[in-house]
C-alpha cells in the first residue's frame, strides 16, 4: 500500500512543477510520505501514486510564484502548497494575517501547510515572512475562503484521454457533495462517485470532438463552478507523438545531484532521460506528462540537450525518443573568494542605527553581517565586492570584529570571513540603552508579553508604552526586562521608554527612550478605517523608497500623503496592507495621511521623518563601495558609486583613465560609465573640485562576460516625472542582481521575474526621454535607446491598452483556436 493515511484521498496536480498529493494527511507527514522518509508508514515512492518534488538551492530573494489550491473552506484545515524562492525553515505563512498551521519547508522553493480559518468569505492575501532578516513576499487575494456551498473545481487527473471516452479520471476541488453532475463541454459524465467535499471520480463521456472542454461541477444545492478547458480529448488509437517541452529547474550545479522535472508528453514507464548524453538516475514516470530523475554531473559548464526515450513496445523495432535543444545549463563551480577589507566610516555611535558599506570579495545575496556577533540590520548587497548594513546598538565603546557569513543550510551557517578591529564604537553614549523589544508588535488589548533588550537596566525601573505605564515589570538582570503591556486605543506605532529610579543626589533617574519600538494591531475587530504601521519610516529628501503600510478599511482607490505631498504610486494589496511610493519632502517630520475616496481619512502623526543628505562642507570625499564591481575591458558598464561628501562637479578615475558620463545623484550616491582598459584590477578614485579625493585599490576587475543580456520589448513606453511608473522588460540572460539604470539613474527597485523578464520601479526624473540600460552583476548590459519618456506629471496623457494575459498561450502552428485575452483599456473596434 503506498500510504498508510485515512482516506477519502485528496489529490492536487499542478502543471509546470508536477506536484501531485494523492493522500489526505497532516503536513509533515505528507512531505516525509513523499520523499520517502523510514517510518512514515510509506515506501521509497517508487510506487507511490504522487511525487512530491523538492529542490534545495542557496538562500536567495524570497519570492512566491503560485498558490494552490486558490482557495478552501472558512473552516480552515486546507491543504495549501506553495511554490516560489528563498524559503527557509524558520518563517511563517499568513492568510489575512492569521498564521497557517503545520507548516513545513522543504528545500528553498517548495512549502506546505493547512491554511487557518477565516470568519468571513473573501478572497485574503497570503504573506510569507523570513524570520532570518525579515524579508517578506505577499500574493496579493493569493487564497478565496469559500461561503458556505460554494464549489470550485482546482484539476481534473489525467487531464486528456481518448476521444470515445471511457476513462475513470479524478476531479479535484472544494464544496463536492452527494448528488453532484460533471458535464465534459455539453456531455454528462456517468459512474459518479464523491469521495468526499475535495474529490470525486467518474467515467468520462464519449467526445463531441478533438481538443480541450470545459469541465462543469454542479451539486444538489444550485452551486457550480467550470474548469475552462480541464479536459482534452485525443484522437482514439494511437497516443501523441513523444515529446520534450520543459526542464524544471532549468539550471543546477556541475556536479549534479540535483533533482529536476521533465515535462512534455507521450511519456510511459520504463523511460529513460539523458543530460547532456549522460544517463539521468533514479527516472520515475509519473505520468505521461511529467518525470522526475536526478540530473548527472556534466562534462563542463553550459547548456546541454535533455533527451527522453521510452522502451519498445508493440513489437517496435527501435524505441521512439525526443530531445529539447539546449534544455539545461550546468553552472560552473566558481571558487570561494570571499573576504572582508574594510568598513567605511570605520566608527560610529553606541546606539548604532547609522549606515555603513563593507567593502570586500565574494558577497552574494542573502550575506549576514555581524558587528562584534550582534547582526547588522536593512542588509543590501550591491555586488561581489560591496555591502551596506545598519549598524546595531552596542553596550560598550571600542573596535570589534567585522564578520561576513554568506547563506548556509539545513540551519548551519556559510562560508564566512571577518576584519578584526573593522569598525569601532565610540564612547560617550548613556549607560542606560534600549536595543528592541520582543515581540514588537501586539493586541490593543495589552496583556502580552513583552521582553526589552539593551544595557544599564536596575531595580525599580519603569517602563512605558507610548506614555502608559506597563505593569508587571521584572527586571531580569542588567540587560533584560520582561513586563505586561498595557492597552493601547487605536494601531499605532508608538515609543518605548525606560526610566530609572533616582540615586542619591538626583532629582530624577536616567531615562531611554526607543522610538517606534512597540506597533498595536487590530485584532479582527471589524473593517473600520484606520493605520496601523508603516514601515520603513525614514528616506531621504529625494524620495523613492517603497514603504509598507498596515491598517483597515483601505480602499483600492486610496491616496496616501506624505505632509501636503501625496504619493505618486500606492497599491492597496488588500483591506488591510499597501504600498506607496514616498514622494520629494523637506527635512523633518511630517504626519502620513490616507484618505479613502468617501472622504474618509486617517493621520499617523509624525508618522515618516525626511533625512536630509548634505556633505560635510569642506570634508574630503569618502570612497565606499561600486557596484557592480566588474565589466568588460570595452567598458560602458553603467556602475553606482557609494560613499560620502561627493560634491557636484565629481571626477572618478578607473585606474588612470577618467570616467564619462559622471553624474552625481546625492551626497554620498553617484553614477558613471566606466571607461576601456585592459584586463585587470584596477583602483577606482574619485576627485572633487578642491582636487581632495579618496580611492579604493583593486575595487573594479576588468573581465569581459560570457554573454550578454538583451532586451526585446519594455512596457509602459512612458511615465510621469514624479516617478513610480512600473515598467516590465522582457528579454533574455537576466541574472538575479540585476539593475535596470533610467538614463543615469538607478530604478528605485529592480525586481528580477527570471531570466526573461524583469520589473523595474522608474525613479524621480526631469521631463524627457531616457534610455534604459540594464546592468548584469557581472557587469554584461545592454542599452535600448530612447525606450522611456517621462512627462509632466499635470498633463497625463490617454491611457493605453494592457494585455494581462493570454490563455491559452500556446496552440497548434495551424492556428484556428479561439483565445481570451484579458487586459483593461479596450475599446470597441480594437
Amino acid at each position: 500500500m503506498p500510504c498508510a493515511v485515512d482516506r477519502p484521498q485528496t489529490l492536487i496536480k499542478f502543471i509546470g512543477e508536477t506536484i501531485m498529493l494523492r493522500c489526505r494527511m497532516t503536513v509533515a507527514a505528507l512531505i516525509a510520505c513523499t520523499i520517502g522518509v523510514a517510518g512514515t508508514g510509506c515506501n521509497d515512492g517508487a510506487k507511490l501514486d504522487g511525487q512530491l518534488v523538492l529542490v534545495e538551492r542557496q538562500t536567495r530573494d524570497l519570492k512566491v510564484t503560485s498558490v494552490r489550491p486558490e482557495a478552501g473552506g472558512g473552516n480552515g484545515g486546507t491543504l495549501v502548497v506553495l511554490t516560489g524562492e528563498g524559503f527557509e525553515p524558520a518563517m511563517t505563512v499568513t492568510f489575512g494575517g492569521n498564521p497557517a498551521t503545520q507548516l513545513y519547508v522543504g528545500g528553498d522553493e517548495l512549502a506546505a501547510m493547512l491554511t487557518p480559518a477565516s470568519a468571513d468569505a473573501g478572497a485574503v492575501d497570503v504573506v510569507v515572512t523570513r524570520n532570518s532578516d525579515e524579508q517578506t513576499a505577499s500574493v496579493a487575494d493569493g487564497f478565496t475562503y469559500l461561503k458556505e456551498g460554494d464549489v470550485l473545481v482546482t484539476e481534473v487527473l489525467p487531464a486528456e484521454g481518448a476521444l470515445a471516452g471511457g476513462e475513470t479520471v479524478t476531479v479535484a476541488g472544494q464544496g463536492f457533495a452527494d448528488g453532484a453532475k460533471v458535464f465534459f463541454g455539453a456531455n454528462q459524465a456517468t459512474g459518479i462517485r464523491v469521495l468526499g467535499p475535495e474529490a470525486l471520480t467518474l467515467t468520462v463521456p464519449a467526445g463531441d470532438a478533438v481538443g480541450s472542454v470545459s469541465v462543469r461541477v454542479e451539486v444538489p444545492s444550485g452551486a457550480t463552478h467550470t474548469l475552462d478547458f480541464g479536459y482534452s480529448y485525443l484522437p482514439d488509437g494511437p497516443q501523441s507523438k513523444l515529446e520534450v517541452l520543459a526542464v524544471i529547474p532549468s539550471e543546477g550545479p556541475l556536479a549534479g545531484g540535483n533533482p529536476i522535472t521533465i515535462e512534455g508528453k507521450g511519456f510511459i514507464d520504463g523511460a529513460t532521460v539523458k543530460v547532456g548524453g549522460a544517463a539521468a538516475t533514479d527516472v520515475r514516470v509519473l505520468g505521461a506528462n511529467a518525470i522526475t530523475c536526478t540530473a548527472p554531473a556534466g562534462a563542463g559548464p553550459g547548456l546541454v540537450d535533455v533527451r527522453v526515450e521510452n522502451p519498445l513496445v508493440d513489437g517496435s523495432v527501435t524505441p521512439s525518443s525526443a530531445f529539447l535543444d539546449s534544455a539545461y545549463r550546468y553552472l560552473p563551480e566558481a571558487p570561494s573568494l570571499l573576504s572582508v577589507l574594510a568598513v567605511i566610516p570605520g566608527e560610529g555611535p553606541l546606539e548604532g542605527g547609522n549606515v555603513a558599506a563593507v567593502q570586500g570579495t565574494g558577497f552574494v545575496d542573502g550575506s549576514k553581517v555581524y558587528f562584534d556577533g550582534r547582526l547588522g540590520t536593512q542588509i543590501q548587497v550591491l555586488g561581489p565586492n560591496a555591502l551596506t548594513a545598519r549598524v546595531p546598538a552596542a553596550t560598550v565603546a571600542g573596535p570589534i570584529e567585522v564578520r561576513v557569513e554568506l547563506p548556509g543550510s539545513g540551519g548551519v551557517g556559510g562560508e564566512a570571513a571577518a576584519l578584526a578591529s573593522g569598525y569601532t564604537y565610540l564612547p560617550g553614549d548613556p549607560a542606560l540603552l534600549v536595543l528592541r523589544a520582543i515581540p514588537q508588535s501586539g493586541p490593543l488589548d495589552g496583556g502580552n508579553v513583552v521582553a526589552l533588550e539593551g544595557a544599564g537596566f536596575r531595580a525599580g525601573a519603569r517602563v512605558y508604552f507610548g506614555g502608559a505605564p506597563a505593569t508587571q515589570v521584572q527586571v531580569l538582570g542588567p540587560t533584560a526586562i520582561t513586563c505586561i503591556a498595557p492597552q493601547n486605543n487605536a494601531p499605532a506605532t508608538v515609543d518605548l521608554r525606560v526610566e530609572l529610579p533616582a540615586l542619591a543626589g538626583q532629582v530624577s533617574g536616567e531615562a531611554y527612550t526607543l522610538d517606534n519600538g512597540y506597533s498595536y494591531l487590530l485584532g479582527g475587530t471589524g473593517g473600520a478605517f484606520g493605520v496601523a504601521s508603516l514601515f520603513p519610516t525614514q528616506d531621504y529628501e529625494a524620495g523613492g523608497a517603497l514603504v509598507f503600510i498596515t491598517g483597515t478599511g483601505f480602499d483600492p482607490a486610496m491616496v496616501v500623503r506624505f505632509g501636503a505631498a501625496q504619493s505618486p504610486l500606492v497599491q492597496v494589496l488588500s483591506g488591510n496592507a499597501a504600498t506607496a511610493l514616498v514622494p520629494p519632502g523637506t527635512a523633518g517630520l511630517v504626519d502620513v495621511t490616507l484618505v479613502n475616496p468617501n472622504n474618509e481619512q486617517v493621520v499617523l502623526t509624525s508618522g515618516f521623518r525626511y533625512v536630509a543628505e548634505a556633505s560635510v562642507a569642506g570634508a574630503p570625499p569618502a570612497l565606499g563601495a561600486v557596484s557592480p564591481g566588474r565589466g568588460p575591458t570595452a567598458g560602458g558598464t553603467i556602475v553606482r558609486i557609494v560613499g560620502a561628501n561627493f560634491a557636484t562637479d565629481l571626477r572618478v578615475f578607473f585606474g588612470d583613465t577618467a570616467a564619462t558620463s559622471v553624474r552625481v545623484i546625492s551626497p554620498s550616491v553617484a553614477s558613471a560609465v566606466v571607461p576601456a582598459h585592459a584586463a585587470g584590477n584596477v583602483a577606482v578614485r574619485v576627485v572633487n573640485p578642491d582636487d581632495a579625493a579618496d580611492s579604493l585599490a583593486g575595487a573594479f576587475v576588468y573581465a569581459d562576460p560570457t554573454g550578454a543580456p538583451s532586451v526585446t520589448a519594455t512596457w509602459p513606453p512612458t511615465g510621469p516625472s514624479s516617478g513610480g511608473t512600473w515598467v516590465t522588460l522582457d528579454g533574455a540572460d537576466f541574472a538575479v542582481g540585476t539593475t535596470v539604470w533610467f538614463g543615469m539613474i538607478p530604478a528605485a527597485t529592480t525586481t528580477v521575474l527570471g531570466t526573461t523578464r524583469l520589473v523595474a520601479v522608474a525613479p524621480t526624473a526631469p521631463v524627457g526621454s531616457v534610455d534604459l540600460t540594464v546592468v548584469r552583476p557581472d557587469g554584461a548590459f545592454v542599452t535600448v535607446t530612447d525606450a522611456f519618456a517621462y512627462y509632466d506629471v499635470n498633463t497625463l496623457p490617454g491611457e493605453p491598452p494592457i494585455i494581462a494575459s493570454v490563455f491559452p498561450s500556446v496552440g497548434d502552428v495551424i492556428g484556428g483556436e479561439d483565445v481570451s485575452v484579458i487586459g483593461s483599456g479596450f475599446a470597441a473596434g480594437a
